[in-house]
């Protein structure tokens, strides 16, 4: 009787590898050793990076590098007639029922104590939006916020309330 034998290609590689794990020499393990007592104070423990305080960058010169400032984000509007005003940085976008969606404005940035005013000049109309720290109530909704707002656009005076961010 004539048996057969079937070889998988991978047994060859399989018992190529186990001959030449069991003859590899064994590496010597260092024992282990006592500790070491120092002359001196033990270091403290390295601050984790989140609890070190922040380095501020350098420039080239070595001096501090400024944060930039962060941008005004504000949104006034105001009731009767009803307008509305978005700010984003030096950018104002003004908006009505008839304006929409709203008219973009490039505006200088003035902070002040207690708010910030934004003039410009859009054609020939001269524009100031003024935002001042005060409580105001919206004269339709009775929403409270923390700000009032009074927009002049050419010859036109609008009042109203102001929220910070957009």
């Amino acid at each position: 009787m004539h048996h057969r034998c079937r070889v998988f290609p991978w047994a060859a590689t399989l018992a190529a590898l186990a001959a030449v794990c069991a003859c590899a020499p064994t590496p010597e393990v260092a024992p282990a050793q006592a500790p070491v007592e120092s002359a001196g104070p033990a270091a403290p423990p390295m601050e984790s990076p989140t609890d070190a305080a922040p380095v501020p960058a350098r420039g080239s010169t070595g001096q501090p590098v400024p944060r930039e400032a962060p941008q005004p984000s504000f949104t006034a509007a105001g009731n009767e007639p009803f307008w509305s005003v978005k700010v984003d940085g030096s950018t104002l976008t003004y908006s009505t029922p008839e304006l929409q969606p709203g008219k973009v404005f490039a505006a200088q940035h003035q902070a002040q104590a207690n708010g910030a005013r934004f003039t410009g000049k859009d054609g020939d109309k001269v524009f100031t939006l003024d935002i001042q720290r005060a409580s105001c109530v919206d004269s339709m909704s009775g929403k409270a916020f923390e700000f009032t707002a009074t927009f002049d656009y050419g010859e036109e005076h609008m009042t109203g309330c102001a929220s910070s961010g957009s």
